[in-house]
């Protein structure tokens, strides 16, 4: 079983209007022939997620094509759940079945805010957005 895991201070870490998205290449070194298993996103401000999965690097809106894209996750902001009422937001989906084929060794992932507001810039812990995807 492999995870990726971003970083809060080096990821993802740019405002995301409405309907705009980040993407970040991660995973370096993995190995096809895998599942993606779980997604995990924990996030500062309770917004909606869309998680988009690619093979490879390099993917925007008008670039990525079939053979590359792996599927997406959609995460409400009812989906948003904080321990004991404070912190941050964790969102989580498991037993997702996306087969990871690349070559490339990299999995590019897109997160897409789909919110009416937007994701704050990451400055310390303001804004922070991370992600950690299971494989098996």
């Amino acid at each position: 079983m492999a995870i990726i895991i971003s970083s809060g201070v080096t990821h993802f870490t740019d405002a995301i209007a409405q309907n705009d998205i980040e993407y970040e290449s991660l995973g370096e070194g993995l190995s096809g022939g895998q599942i993606i298993d779980s997604i995990a996103l924990v996030s500062a401000e309770n917004l909606a997620w869309r998680v988009w999965l690619f093979e490879g690097a390099g993917h925007n809106h008008a670039a990525a094509d079939s053979t590359s894209f792996l599927g997406y996750v959609t995460f409400a902001t009812a989906d948003g759940v904080r321990i004991a009422g404070a912190g941050n937001y964790h969102y989580s989906l498991k037993n997702l079945g996306l087969f990871y084929r690349s070559t490339t060794r990299k999995l590019e992932i897109g997160i897409q805010n789909t919110s009416a507001s937007g994701k704050t810039a990451t400055s310390g812990e303001t804004g922070i957005l991370t992600i950690k995807v299971g494989l098996r």
